[in-house]
């Protein structure tokens, strides 16, 4: 949880710069479960100087770090998509899905919505031991558009997926269906499920 003060024209806050609705596009985006804006989240009581007692502040604190520390994982290997990463996964006999998106980006949210986040694409990818690999290109880089690049693309949404059947990627459609990527995944998988 990310609790903010809602009066967020404070100077003296970190916060004193950003919207409501930039802090929560923020916390979600960063996977954030639940955010908390109040009014006037005061760190000490008015006229006296002495720190509140009724908020855990160092429990607050140590939970919002946890949160960028997470945060910066997940945007270093969202960042961090190589062809190299890429052929470890395929040496070791796996099918690599690599996706890459942004939050602009209506067709990525409607095959995400549609096909990735469908529960049934989720067992497939389970059950096959699909790697997936989500890049966010919301902010552009250039080592993503590099790797695009590769393979003749350089706008969004961009999929490709990698097997030791096809090693040097099958660029797929940018409008996925249920039943194409599950086919794709059953014929480009080495790895066969017992049941």
């Amino acid at each position: 949880m990310y609790l903010a003060d809602y009066h967020v024209h404070s100077s003296c806050s970190p916060d004193g710069h950003v919207t409501m609705a930039d802090m929560a596009r923020t916390g979600i985006g960063r996977g954030l479960s639940e955010i908390c804006f109040t009014d006037h989240v005061e760190p000490i009581l008015l006229g006296s100087g002495a720190l509140r007692d009724h908020y855990d502040w160092a429990a607050l604190a140590a939970e919002y770090a946890a949160a960028r520390k997470e945060e910066q994982i997940r945007r270093d290997n969202l960042a961090s998509i190589t062809m190299e990463k890429v052929g470890q996964y395929v040496r070791e006999g796996k099918t690599v899905i690599v996706t890459v998106s942004a939050d602009w980006c209506l067709t990525c949210r409607f095959n995400d919505i549609m096909v990735f986040e469908n529960p049934a694409i989720k067992q497939k990818i389970q059950n096959r031991g699909v790697v997936m690999l989500n890049v966010d290109w919301t902010v552009s880089n250039s080592e993503t558009a590099e790797f695009m690049k590769k393979f003749g693309r350089s706008g969004l949404p961009f999929y490709v997926l990698f097997s030791p059947l096809v090693p040097d990627g099958m660029v797929l459609p940018e409008i996925l269906s249920e039943q194409e990527l599950k086919l794709l995944i059953d014929n480009m998988s080495l790895f066969r499920p017992n049941s």
